[in-house]
């Protein structure tokens, strides 16, 4: 009996391995065939349409499978969520488990992840953490969790900020439309001056002496007037004599000197053996508000609030200290 001994052409795709002696079946698709491959000579016989070939294979000889196109086993690793797969024959495919979403969540709720996949409704919440605090959807930054590592800032706006803060600190006009800040845009402004009403308050010598004034040699000051001016006599051999107690300079910034305070308060203090009778205070400018000149205990205390935007002023307070001759 003669043996068909068939060679084939380029093209034709041919699957064999000596380790394995039969590859994957076949399914409905191009046509296949089934055939002897002598493994010495490289010769492949008794080729066959479909699954078995004509005869068996004898010694030397491995049985392959041979076709327009075979895909030789298909295998699924753990890490890849599909599952099935076979080294040979009808392979079976599908989805792990674990990658499964859920097919039965109601309407408006997802799909949520945790040991399994599970519905649950579509609401944001829960703890923040990290450089959060508080819970979502309404977050915020937590204290002290934002340093000056984390920013990025621009150093042209850094130009322009020295440039701004070089302009406010220097003396300028008032209402020139070129200044960078408006009235409106301070804040802790008094309300004497947030009603937009220049009220300057007058003061008589009913509340306290005027600034700037001495007593001729020899006599000392007994009292004021309603004008604001000291009385001035000599005193009786035996009877009383008064001496004026200048406070330490108390420095008031200008409004907008960040530097310190535009308020602050100047105290004269009587000596010990003295009774303290009235006293007044004195400035450098005239645009303090003064919002208190008064005794307490032995002292004069005077309180004032610089409303000027450029300029510094120093405050003085005296007591008129009665002693018994």
């Amino acid at each position: 009996m003669k043996r068909l001994m068939i060679m084939f052409a380029t093209g034709l795709a041919v699957a064999a391995s000596a380790a394995v002696s039969a590859l994957a079946g076949h399914e409905a698709g191009p046509d296949s065939y089934t055939g002897c491959l002598n493994t010495a000579s490289g010769t492949i016989s008794k080729v066959a349409l479909g699954e078995m070939p004509q005869d068996s294979c004898a010694a030397g000889q491995i049985q392959i499978h041979v076709s327009g196109g075979d895909i030789t086993a298909v295998t699924t690793p753990a890490a890849g969520g599909l599952e099935g797969g076979t080294a040979n024959g009808a392979a079976t495919l599908g989805l792990q488990t674990s990658y499964k979403l859920p097919q039965g969540c109601a309407n408006g709720q997802v799909a949520k992840a945790g040991a399994a996949w599970t519905c649950a409704d579509d609401v944001a919440g829960g703890p923040a953490g990290g450089d959060l605090t508080g819970t979502y959807p309404n977050p915020s930054i937590a204290p002290a969790a934002v340093d000056e590592s984390e920013l990025a800032f621009d150093p042209a706006t850094q130009v322009e900020l020295d440039a701004f803060a070089a302009l406010l600190s220097s003396p300028g006009t008032l209402n020139d439309p070129a200044n960078g800040v408006d009235w409106t845009r301070l804040k802790g402004v008094p309300g004497g001056f947030a009603d937009g009403v220049d009220n300057d308050t007058t003061y008589s010598g009913a509340n306290f002496a005027t600034s700037n004034q001495d007593c001729p040699a020899s006599q000392f000051a007994s009292g004021i007037n309603s004008s604001g001016a000291l009385k001035c006599g000599v005193p009786a051999k035996g009877g009383l004599s008064v001496t004026v107690i200048t406070s330490p300079t108390t420095t008031l910034c200008a409004f907008t000197d960040p530097t310190c305070s535009n308020s602050g308060t100047a105290v004269a203090t009587c000596p010990e053996g003295t009774v303290l009778t009235g006293g007044g205070f004195s400035t450098t400018t005239d645009t303090p508000i003064v919002r208190s000149s008064r005794p307490v205990g032995s002292s004069w205390h005077v309180n004032a609030l610089n409303r000027d935007l450029a300029f510094r002023l120093d405050l003085h307070a005296f007591a008129l200290c009665l002693q018994l001759s």
